[in-house]
């Protein structure tokens, strides 16, 4: 699995609590679907949202916490520069929409 790809949770070994200090309105759940934003060796950094693009949760998932199975694999090379910033276009297959994330180090 490769940045910007989107995963489905089939199943859960850790259990995640949502706390003042977690980014969105809830922890992750079974069935939830995510975009992979980074990738730290073996884990990933998955943001959940909802269609609007609002985030439901952000965590970092570990082998060892999570049985992911891949939905779609990212072949966005396209990337978008607005006045300060840059980013990476990927489509929404759920939603039919374009995502512009955030893209660092260019």
């Amino acid at each position: 699995m490769k940045q910007y790809s989107v995963v489905k949770i089939k199943s859960l070994y850790t259990e995640f609590k949502h706390s003042d200090q977690s980014f969105g309105s809830r922890a992750p759940r079974v069935g939830d679907e995510g975009t992979i934003v980074e990738v730290y060796g073996d884990d990933f950094y998955i943001e959940c949202s909802d269609k609007n693009g609002v985030t439901i949760w952000l965590e970092i998932i570990g082998p060892n916490d999570a049985d992911l199975e891949l939905l779609y694999i990212s072949q966005s090379k396209l990337k978008v520069r607005t006045k300060n910033s840059w980013f990476v276009v990927r489509t929404s297959l759920k939603y039919n929409q374009l995502i512009l994330l955030p893209l660092s180090g260019v």
